[in-house]
């Protein structure tokens, strides 16, 4: 199921598949497909056009990162803080034996600034390899390396470290089932905004019941953006709203409020 979902991405993200659509094209015209080449060659230009040049991705994202907000004011008490893996760029880190963080470092930033404003909470990090052939580290294993280097910030035994998971259904199933979450505990989730309504979602159907703080933002700004700008937007979106999709059709995802939980089941 996961190297299904990486090549079913692959091939629909937008960008990738306007290219797919133009090489199409071009096979057609070789063989004197006219009619065929034509139809290819306007639905490139339309995936362009409407993913690259309009502002789709910006409102996409806006929406996504809009549905939910930290709680304001914050629990006086929380049980524990959860992050997703997805700030630490493991390639890199491992090519350069330090550890390396990619555009959602934000959700670190974040992380520890929880971790400190609650000193008593429990502190969980889950993320393993996301690539393909499941070789290098796990990000939860740089982890601790990370907080300790850039953040001078020592968690000690408050951490748990759920290193094996690959998606974000595995981040829920795994990390309930190493914690063993009560009903009457308040828990925060930590990601990034546009990832946030999915996160939250599964996390749903897994019957935890968290509570969000979005961070890593990505649009709220005036800024015009300009082509890759957008299309990154979009790639973003795209892969969200189809990510919902499909958890919601395999039964790892809901919007509807958990009203118990009780311990991993």
């Amino acid at each position: 199921m996961f190297l299904a979902s990486k090549l079913f991405w692959f091939v629909i993200a937008p960008f990738n598949l306007a290219i797919f659509a133009l090489t199409g094209a071009m096979f057609a015209m070789m063989l004197k497909q006219h009619i065929l080449a034509r139809k290819l060659g306007i639905l490139a230009f339309s995936i362009l056009l409407i993913f690259g040049v309009l502002p789709t991705g910006q409102f996409m994202v806006r929406y996504l990162e809009t549905r939910f907000a930290a709680p304001a004011p914050m629990p006086a008490r929380v049980s524990g803080i959860i992050i997703l893996g997805g700030a630490l760029d493991t390639g890199l880190g491992t090519v350069h034996g330090t550890p390396q963080v990619n555009a959602s470092a934000d959700r670190i930033n974040t992380f520890v600034t929880l971790a400190r404003q609650y000193p008593r909470a429990r502190l969980v990090y889950t993320g393993g390899i996301g690539a393909i052939d499941g070789r290098g580290q796990s990000e939860g294993s740089m982890i601790r390396d990370m907080l300790a280097k850039v953040y001078n910030f020592n968690p000690g035994a408050r951490l748990s470290v759920e290193d094996q998971s690959r998606t974000t259904a595995e981040n829920v199933t795994l990390t309930k089932a190493q914690q063993q979450p009560l009903a009457d505990q308040e828990w925060l989730l930590v990601t990034s905004a546009s990832h946030m309504p999915r996160a939250l979602g599964s996390f749903r159907a897994g019957g935890w019941n968290v509570t969000p703080v979005p961070a890593d933002y990505l649009t709220g700004g005036t800024a015009h953006h300009t082509f890759l700008e957008n299309m990154n937007l979009s790639h973003t979106a795209v892969k969200e709203i189809v990510g919902i999709a499909a958890y919601a059709l395999t039964g790892k995802w809901t919007n509807k409020d958990v009203v118990t939980t009780t311990a991993a089941d």
